[in-house]
């Protein structure tokens, strides 16, 4: 074990939801699609309390996400080889029983995978190249070694073309490079920052318009964004505008989940005055488990509830839509209350079973919260069940990666 400094806590989850569903709202008020309707007067009271008690939370409890950063230098390069091999074998076993990979367009990327081991072999493996990311971030990344693994256990990731994952894994390694450098405030870090954000975003918004001409055989300048400023409906006031086009993407990726949860809330009234314990009971495994768990036990509720979309590209609901279809605005607040105490209760948790990898906690559920105004992570496998991997790494040598 080698230096250790504490953290200001400003990097929390409460601050992060309310600075990201903010930025969406504002966002939305902006007319720049004729698909954005006005929202609900109920929606925007919700949505402005939600905001204000987690940013009153932030301020109010960052002394609890203030963590002590561990930096410890030192790797067992037998556990990490043996490591690396096992992630390997899975994928190797997985193409042998889906008889090809998805990035050879041998099989598609929905058939792919043993079931149960192929949300094994992804969130495990995930978490497991973050572990060796703060590895190589505290060598200062000059082991070769890790890098080599970190990119071998990535293969497993870009056959399967787990698209989700990756960016998720890549969101976890942004944060905990955040929480791991001590003056990520200053001028200079913070611009680069937000020079890699709009470029970042313009490149999104490049590969979203590659995608789509390729589903639709459309062939154009990928920059021209024709199709989306088309089909997400792009107002007089967007195209008048001296926004680069492609821009359009992230705008309609940001504002589109809470047009779906406003179209829900007017279009569908829920009759709450007859909740039984087993719909309170279908609630809590639905929206707060794991998927890969909810689906087992209640296989038909995510189909029989199923959030209507204001055009079926823009998918994403929010982390409210499910919890408003099956409780009605008791779900809402239930939802809400649920994602003000998680933090508090599983940061408590970490610092005392496992607080070497208090940090990495950190960082997977700032992610998680970061992705909250676009659907529920809390019943996403692939990011949710990594948060219980700090407290299983306990049963390994007190939690030690060494």
């Amino acid at each position: 074990m080698d230096t250790k400094w504490r953290s200001k806590g400003f990097i929390n989850p409460y601050i992060i939801f309310s600075s990201i569903f903010f930025l969406v709202y504002v966002l939305y008020q902006i007319p720049y699609s004729n698909l954005n309707m006005e929202l609900d007067i109920k929606l925007k009271t919700f949505l402005l309390i939600a905001i204000f008690i987690n940013f009153i939370l932030g301020i109010t409890f960052k002394s609890n996400f203030a963590l002590v950063y561990y930096k410890n230098p030192e790797f067992d390069k037998s556990r990490i080889r043996v490591i690396t091999f096992l992630m390997i074998l899975a994928m190797v076993i997985e193409g042998v029983y889906s008889k090809g990979f998805p990035i050879l367009k041998q099989v598609n990327y929905k058939d792919y995978g043993v079931p149960v081991l192929h949300v094994i072999l992804v969130t495990v493996d995930s978490f497991y190249i973050l572990v060796l990311v703060k590895k190589l971030y505290d060598n200062r990344f000059k082991s070769n070694f890790i890098i080599f693994n970190i990119l071998l256990a990535t293969i497993p990731l870009l056959v399967s073309l787990s698209r989700g994952i990756i960016m998720i894994l890549l969101l976890n390694i942004l944060y905990l490079v955040i929480l791991s450098t001590k003056r990520i405030f200053s001028f200079k870090n913070l611009l680069g920052i937000l020079i890699i954000m709009i470029g970042g975003l313009y490149v999104f918004g490049i590969a979203g318009n590659y995608r789509m001409n390729t589903d639709y055989k459309r062939v154009e300048d990928i920059r021209q964004s024709s199709l989306i400023l088309s089909i997400g409906q792009a107002s007089t006031k967007f195209n008048d505008s001296h926004i680069p086009a492609p821009y359009f993407w992230t705008y309609s990726y940001g504002t589109s989940p809470i047009a779906n949860l406003n179209m829900n809330i007017q279009n569908v009234l829920v009759d709450d005055s007859h909740i039984k314990v087993r719909n309170v009971t279908e609630f809590m495994v639905v929206n707060f488990l794991p998927d890969f768990i909810s689906k087992r036990i209640y296989p038909d509720e995510t189909i029989r509830v199923k959030p209507n979309q204001i055009i079926a590209e823009f998918t994403a609901v929010t982390a409210f839509a499910q919890a408003y279809l099956m409780l009605g605005w008791g779900g809402l607040y239930v939802y809400l209350l649920y994602i003000l105490i998680f933090p508090i209760v599983y940061m408590e948790i970490i610092k005392k079973v496992n607080p070497e990898f208090s940090n990495i906690a950190l960082a997977m559920m700032a992610t998680l919260y970061t992705l909250l105004p676009f659907s529920n992570f809390f019943a996403f496998t692939g990011l949710s069940l990594q948060l219980v991997f700090p407290i299983i790494m306990t049963l390994f040598k007190g939690g030690r990666f060494k």
